[in-house]
């Protein structure tokens, strides 16, 4: 995981460097964007692993208990011991996808995060492009304005 982490660090200043050698102007914003998007995949990458683990722990938790509970079952003498221990049973299993419903709804909830993040931070750069447009178009409607009072004069 930390390979590819340095891989794509590694990409991003090969990036940079050449956009800046190619002397592409925005550069800065487009470094920006390859930051974010990295970001973005990194939290997502770190939520899908911490979902994995939890995944992995409760299939052992319920590998384990289930173990348990065939054992008892196997031990059963009595019809009230067989009943308990098939509730057991079903009681881990009811434990064990219950874990794991959580396990993917926090991942739901961690995707969601990451996206709303992503849309606004869009959303903040799409404010700021129309305001730096009403700016430049401001001014062009200016010198135009100033151009045709020159001629209406002149």
């Amino acid at each position: 995981m930390e390979g590819k982490r340095e891989e794509i660090t590694g990409g991003v200043d090969r990036m940079s460097g050449l956009l800046d050698w190619w002397g592409v102007q925005g550069n800065q914003a487009v470094s920006e964007r390859i930051k974010r998007f990295q970001e973005l995949a990194t939290g997502l990458q770190h939520a899908y692993s911490e979902t994995y683990a939890e995944e992995l722990d409760a299939l052992n938790a319920a590998n384990d208990r289930l173990a348990k509970s065939v054992q008892g079952l196997l031990r059963c003498r009595k019809s009230d011991e067989f009943f308990s221990a098939q509730m057991d049973i079903f009681a881990g299993m009811m434990e064990s996808a219950s874990r794991q419903v959580t396990a993917w709804s926090e991942l739901g909830r961690k995707i969601q995060r990451c996206c709303t993040t992503v849309a606004s931070e869009a959303a903040e750069d799409m404010r700021h492009h129309a305001q730096d447009a009403a700016a430049a178009a401001e001014g062009t409607v200016r010198e135009e304005q100033q151009r045709a009072r020159r001629v209406a004069r002149g």
